[in-house]
């Protein structure tokens, strides 16, 4: 992967949520479940807004006053895990939507590398049943 890479979300198949700065993200074809600490629930949100691997790696040095480096090299490895768990694929949009996350002030909080946390205990219970979104009323043309 290069710093050019942008990333997208793997939709329909997975579903997210950024909860107070956690990301909670489920692959809903394979049933595994996943937590993402604070630094990997920022990418999260960059990857949802086109941002590539340097643009994201921007944002985060900035934010966390952390070098370049240490930020591309870190989140090229995270970015490699979302890739590998089949959470989000190659984008061919692009630039970036919006720069609002990139222009967030300095954090006063530590920087910690982006981290993938994997659960597997509910896997035989999505496969069994799987969530799905709700579906939309069907018009009555369509009914019959």
């Amino acid at each position: 992967m290069n710093q050019d890479t942008r990333l997208r979300v793997c939709e329909p198949d997975v579903a997210a949520k950024v909860i107070d700065g956690e990301a909670v993200v489920i692959n809903l074809a394979s049933g595994m479940y996943y937590n993402l600490n604070g630094t990997g629930s920022i990418v999260w949100e960059l990857i949802g807004e086109n941002y590539s691997l340097a643009e994201a790696a921007d944002a985060v040095a900035k934010r966390f006053e952390v070098p370049f480096e240490t930020a591309v090299a870190d989140i090229g490895s995270f970015l490699d895990d979302l890739l590998n768990e089949r959470l989000v694929g190659v984008s061919d949009a692009g630039a970036a939507k919006s720069g609002v996350l990139a222009n967030e002030p300095a954090s006063a909080g530590e920087y910690s590398p982006p981290a993938l946390t994997k659960f597997d205990d509910m896997a035989d219970l999505f496969a069994a049943d799987p969530p799905l979104p709700e579906l939309p009323a069907m018009s009555k043309s369509e009914q019959t």
